[in-house]
């Protein structure tokens, strides 16, 4: 939250500040925020950023420190949204496009994009915008105009790496008088003894071991693990490179174990002989993309409408067609949580409006005896296609008692050659947390 007047221009030659409309772009330096030098824990913050004015009103006085801290007055700006950077750019849908002055840290997106989502984070109607804010608003939405067929290939399902980072840059300050439960939040019990160096050990410790992080379970109580297999080859998680060793040591017959442990650990895929890994590595290698927040696994990054290679099904279509995740909390007697969709590349599913009347079209639903009910009914997509695929996500606003919350999920999973069986009354559960 909290993102005012001003955007922080890093990508001048973007289209969205020159096309369709010229925009004339007075960059002026502005002393950086205070409080972004506290999320600064690997990356130095400059002393000033080129800012452009978005909104007429002027944001907050230099040196900001008051930000949050002081009651608002009448004329000041409203607060917008920005999000996090962790792990906002490690899937090839997304883009930063501009930052912004706020309470946050250095490199928040205040408008970017993923796949075909756009967020414009200042918050102010045209007539409060500046002419330069309101070209730029307007060349932003054609700009999203273009990609109106881009997927979503990367929810958000674990925690990247990067949030180490952060909680190991506030250990010093914010978390100081409570040092040992916030490093076995990110930890668990096993809090590795580097963690409590000092600042500067700290830093050059994560630096070190931030090639092999990953996280393991789920999002909310699982822990950060340092891979030993990777840091023994000394080859980051993330670069492909790790899976060309590995499908070349189960081509040798050598340290298989290890190779077929990383194999697991980092992709998606279930092969069974090395012959058909360095199919499906030298086919979509150029293509791979690691995705930290998508759940620390490589994946292809399919182009949509391409031309796709006729193949048949394969024993694990129905198990990585179509993932569901879901997540619930109870807050002040409401509650709120999300039910995320994951479709494989190559597939799609079928949107409530398809004109395909003989395939099973997404649907969600509760099982009939559930204490618990949609508050508001859920929006599922309805492209102009009729199709879905990608990724994404329903938010749910539901009502009732209990701890327990099942949905029950129908959809059809195909690709351009086959289709698989539908699956009816898929059950996705999770235990409601909060209150």
């Amino acid at each position: 939250m909290c993102l005012y007047n001003r955007a922080v221009v890093t990508r001048p030659q973007h289209p969205i500040f020159h096309a369709p409309l010229p925009v004339e772009m007075k960059i002026e330096s502005t002393p950086t925020p205070t409080g972004y030098f506290h999320f600064a824990f690997v990356k130095e913050c400059p002393k000033t950023l080129p800012t452009v004015a978005i909104l007429q009103k002027e944001g907050y006085p230099p040196p900001f420190e008051e930000l949050g801290k002081t009651p608002p007055k009448p004329d000041d700006p409203e607060p917008g949204i920005v999000t996090s950077d962790v792990g906002f750019l490690d899937s090839p849908d997304a883009e930063s496009i501009a930052g912004g002055i706020h309470m946050k840290g250095q490199d928040y997106v205040a408008i970017g994009r993923q796949g075909h989502v756009l967020q414009w984070g200042f918050y102010g109607s045209p007539d409060e915008m500046t002419e330069t804010g309101r070209r730029v608003f307007l060349n932003a939405v054609y700009y999203i105009s273009t990609f109106k067929s881009a997927p979503i290939l990367a929810l958000r399902e674990q925690e990247a790496r990067d949030n180490v980072a952060l909680t190991l840059g506030f250990l010093d300050d914010a978390y100081k008088e409570r040092l040992d439960d916030v490093l076995q939040r990110e930890f668990g019990k096993d809090v590795p003894a580097e963690a409590k160096q000092g600042r500067e050990a700290r830093r050059a410790w994560f630096l070190s071991i931030r090639p092999y992080l990953y996280h393991e379970g789920d999002m909310w109580t699982g822990r950060f693990v340092i891979d030993p297999d990777a840091k023994a080859l000394g080859i980051a998680n993330y670069d492909v490179k790790l899976l060309e060793h590995c499908v070349a040591d189960l081509e040798r017959g050598s340290e298989v174990e290890q190779a077929s442990r990383l194999l697991a650990r980092y992709t998606e895929e279930t092969f069974s002989k090395p012959a058909e890994w360095r199919r499906w590595l030298d086919k979509n290698g150029k293509q791979l993309f690691f995705s930290d927040t998508g759940g620390y696994k490589f994946r292809v990054a399919s182009a949509v409408g391409q031309t796709r290679i006729a193949r048949a099904p394969r024993p694990d279509d129905a198990a990585r067609a179509v993932g569901l995740e879901i997540w619930a909390y109870r807050h002040e007697g409401k509650i709120s949580g999300e039910l995320k969709v994951r479709i494989a590349p190559e597939f799609h599913i079928y949107a409530p409006n398809s004109s395909q009347a003989a395939k099973t079209v997404f649907a969600l639903r509760l099982p009939k005896d559930s204490p618990i009910t949609f508050d508001v009914i859920p929006v599922i997509p309805h492209p102009a296609s009729g199709n879905i695929s990608g990724h994404f996500t329903l938010p749910l606003k539901l009502k009732g008692p209990g701890k327990q919350f099942t949905v029950l999920v129908d959809y059809q999973a195909c690709t351009e050659q086959f289709c698989l069986q539908p699956v009816i009354g898929k059950e996705v559960s999770c235990e409601l947390r909060g209150e």
